[in-house]
């Protein structure tokens, strides 16, 4: 992928660039986090990380991402588990559709790509699960492409040491992340901008773009969720009375439950019997 850097914005001069990058690479150099899915530049292992991250705090990741990658390191390995063992093994991260969406890429990298990832932004883009952001992240990490994936973090960055309104666009902000790329650092750097705005930056910026206040969890439809599948990994082939009963909820809140769990494959019913998929 060729590098091409857009000309400068008009929030951006030479001069704010060196000292952009200066200040960012000597924070980065003094508090750069040790994280187990930096250490690799394995297109399998960014994925899985990546899709992990999603909504999900790094604390509770890690710990999963390695359990992960023990039980089944490569694209081939998962493909050949099944999707009720990936769900099962995924427990506790919550948004159990990414397990499926996971479980779904390694069959069709499997089938289509001989179990190697390519770098190809088209191709990302037809995996489940495969976001915009995703996509770029994967490109930036695996591949070093140059490019910079916009999270909540690297928003922050940009915004603070640019001295720019909360108001400013998603589309400006990528335009002057660009030209604040330096070339060829493309991975580094996003990890770096991403440390500046996690620890150097103690508040969040507040901004539409940065994401709604998650509902309170306990009590919530996502948790009875969670609780379903957990309960169907231990005992498979239950009834939704029982599950009820186990989940310490209303027959109805879990049948409605069983009923979407399932219309998103991630379940399977017949007639009131419940079990995970094959």
């Amino acid at each position: 992928m060729a590098y091409r850097p857009l000309p400068l914005t008009p929030a951006l001069s030479p001069t704010l660039i060196r000292r952009v990058r200066r200040r960012v690479w000597r924070f980065y150099r003094a508090n750069m986090r040790d994280l187990p899915f930096r250490r690799t530049r394995d297109p399998y292992r960014i994925v899985v990380s990546e899709y992990m991250l999603q909504q999900t705090q790094i604390a509770r990741v890690i710990p999963k991402y390695q359990d992960w990658i023990r039980r089944w390191p490569t694209w081939r390995g998962l493909a050949g588990a099944s999707l009720a063992d990936a769900l099962t093994q995924w427990s506790g991260l919550g948004y159990n559709r990414r397990a499926k969406y996971l479980h779904a890429c390694a069959k069709m990298i499997t089938t289509r790509c001989r179990g190697r990832l390519p770098n190809d932004p088209a191709f990302l883009r037809t995996l489940p699960g495969m976001g915009p952001y995703t996509a770029s992240a994967v490109l930036v990490f695996a591949f070093d492409a140059p490019l910079v994936a916009i999270d909540v973090n690297i928003r922050r960055a940009i915004l603070h040491l640019c001295d720019l309104p909360v108001s400013t666009t998603p589309q400006l902000v990528q335009e002057i992340a660009l030209a604040l790329l330096p070339r060829g650092s493309a991975r580094n750097w996003s990890y770096a901008l991403m440390d500046y705005g996690a620890l150097a930056l103690s508040k969040p910026i507040k901004t539409k773009f940065a994401g709604k206040r998650q509902t309170p969890f306990v009590g919530s439809n996502r948790q009875l969720r969670g609780a379903i599948l957990r309960e169907t990994a231990r005992i498979q082939s239950q009834t939704i009375s029982s599950l009820a009963t186990s989940c310490k909820r209303s027959k109805l809140e879990t049948t409605r439950a069983v009923k979407d769990l399932a219309r998103e494959g991630l379940l399977e019913l017949t007639g009131m019997r419940v079990r995970l998929p094959a």
